[in-house]
């Protein structure tokens, strides 16, 4: 029976992992967010290391889903988020 009950919070576990549960509109909506936050994050390096940006900026590539998966947990979008 310890067996069954390990295997049950395996599959439970794994399941969490996959996203199952989750719309796939949700999906589409966070890559989304990660696609245009990358593009912006290209775009501005580009314009820094050609130096016609103001000054020093600290490049966000590679952490997109922390912002997409933040700003999508918030129960209403905030003033500053662009859509």
């Amino acid at each position: 029976m310890a067996t069954t009950a390990a295997a049950e919070k395996k599959a439970a576990t794994a399941a969490k992992m996959s996203g199952a549960g989750i719309p796939k509109e949700v999906w589409l909506d966070l890559h989304r967010r990660m696609v245009r936050i990358r593009h912006l994050e290209e775009t501005l390096g580009r314009i820094s290391s050609e130096g016609r940006g103001p000054g020093f900026i600290h490049l966000y590539v590679g952490q997109e889903a922390v912002a997409a998966g933040g700003c999508a947990a918030l129960k209403e979008p905030p003033t500053w988020q662009a859509r």
